[in-house]
């Protein structure tokens, strides 16, 4: 399924992600992803989590400062931590970490803004399992093919 965000919804994610970009620079975070910026990062993600939203009729967490647990809650009450890649084939990828919460889903959105495509979801309790942890990766990860996603909305 092909998610385009309308020019209104660019230019909220372009708003929100620059706020951001601005605040994560204040408190010293450099990181970057598929060698691109900071800034294109952040807005490729909140694009991707808008884009989300918009499938499952529910508000994505626009917050600056301080943030929702979840990236999204949908109307019959689950949350879901939406999960973004550039890659086609991509991963849906959970860094290894302690958590202060843990969603009852993870999705998966593929795409660069303004388009995105939805890949699928899966349970936490899933993905969370030690068998699913890959570490050849710069960071020890839970990982899962696009095969076992499963979409929700069809």
């Amino acid at each position: 399924m092909k998610i385009t965000l309308s020019e209104v919804e660019q230019r909220l994610v372009k708003h929100i992600a620059n706020l951001r970009y601005k605040n994560d620079r204040a408190v010293g975070a450099t990181a970057t992803l598929y060698n691109r910026s900071p800034l294109e990062n952040e807005i490729n993600s909140l694009g991707a989590e808008l884009a989300y939203c918009k499938i499952f009729n529910c508000y994505p967490d626009l917050g600056v400062n301080e943030f929702m647990p979840f990236d999204a809650i949908k109307p019959n009450g689950e949350t879901v931590d939406v999960k973004h890649t550039i890659l086609k084939n991509g991963r849906l990828l959970v860094k290894v970490k302690d958590r202060k919460s843990t969603p009852d889903m993870y999705a998966l959105m593929i795409g660069t803004f303004p388009e995105y495509y939805y890949a699928g979801e899966i349970a936490s309790n899933e993905l969370l399992d030690e068998k699913n942890i890959i570490t050849n990766i710069a960071h020890p990860a839970y990982a899962v093919e696009q095969a076992r996603l499963v979409k929700l909305n069809e």
